[in-house]
């Protein structure tokens, strides 16, 4: 057995619908507790499946052996996000963004997350010096829009998001965005 065959196995039962897919992860994760590369795909398959607390869990775990790993601590910021811990969230974004300020998830995790601290307009900066270096992404451009109207400027966050939805490429926030969009008419 190896890690490497525990994920294989598990996108196999994913894929396949089996039950318990995660099974494969968790029985290696056993004799292995410190196999960071099992643990992260455990905890965003957990994210995934709403379980945010033992996403936020597994991101610590290895966030604890590995301060600097940024995939850990953007993640960490979403699932802390998600049990309303919008402190930890923004510890965890902050973290992740002073070690990649030029990746497009880190970014946005960080602008969103400023957002729901209310700190919009630091928000505002970060998503737009994002936009300007990395390009206006379906997800950035959602809470860039969210960042707009914390700072009363609805009317901008309208045109943000009536772009995003038109274009209509797939995005994870797709319908918030389109939700939120339905609230300022």
């Amino acid at each position: 057995r190896s890690a490497t065959l525990a994920i294989r196995e598990f996108g196999v039962r994913r894929d396949g619908k089996l039950a318990n897919p995660e099974q494969p992860l968790t029985r290696w994760l056993q004799t292995n507790p410190n196999d960071v590369a099992v643990s992260l795909v455990l905890a965003e398959y957990r994210l995934g499946q709403g379980d945010s607390r033992t996403a936020l869990a597994l991101y610590e775990s290895v966030i604890a052996r590995d301060g600097n790993n940024v995939l850990a601590l953007n993640n960490a910021a979403s699932a802390a996000a998600q049990l309303g811990d919008r402190k930890a969230a923004l510890a965890f974004a902050e973290r992740a963004y002073a070690r990649a300020p030029r990746s497009a998830p880190i970014v946005d995790t960080y602008g969103w997350a400023l957002t729901l601290d209310r700190q919009h307009a630091k928000a505002l900066g970060v998503l737009e010096k994002g936009r300007r270096d990395i390009g206006a992404l379906p997800d950035m451009e959602h809470h860039y829009a969210m960042a707009l109207i914390g700072l009363g400027r609805t009317r901008e966050a309208k045109l943000v998001l009536d772009a995003v939805l038109q274009a209509n490429v797939p995005f994870q926030s797709r319908a918030e965005a389109a939700a939120l969009r339905a609230t300022l008419d």
